[in-house]
């Protein structure tokens, strides 16, 4: 076998492997997207309900949005609200 087909084959093979490597990598990136995406679909439902909730126990209506877009930053928020009901009670005992 002279040496220029022996080069040859080498490049052949570094050419294969490197398709397939390449490949395989795309495959792998594929997967950690959509991982990703589920788990940012998982953050935005459960952030959202939970300023949600909080927000009703408080007394406001809606901040699912909130939570959904702002994350943590959104709860922050929400747990900083002033209690709603307890504004409502004072104002109706005020006007008696």
């Amino acid at each position: 076998m002279s040496a220029d087909m022996y080069s040859q084959e080498v490049l052949t093979m570094l050419e294969s492997s490197t398709e397939e490597i390449a490949s395989a990598f795309a495959a792998a990136i594929g997967g950690f997207a959509a991982m990703g995406l589920i788990v940012l679909l998982f953050q935005f439902i459960f952030f959202g309900t939970l300023t949600y909730k909080l927000a009703h126990r408080k007394g406001y209506k809606g901040y699912f949005w909130t939570g959904a877009f702002l994350g943590f930053i959104g709860l922050i928020y929400v747990v900083g609200l002033p209690d709603n009901r307890r504004r409502r009670h004072r104002s109706s005992e005020d006007a008696e």
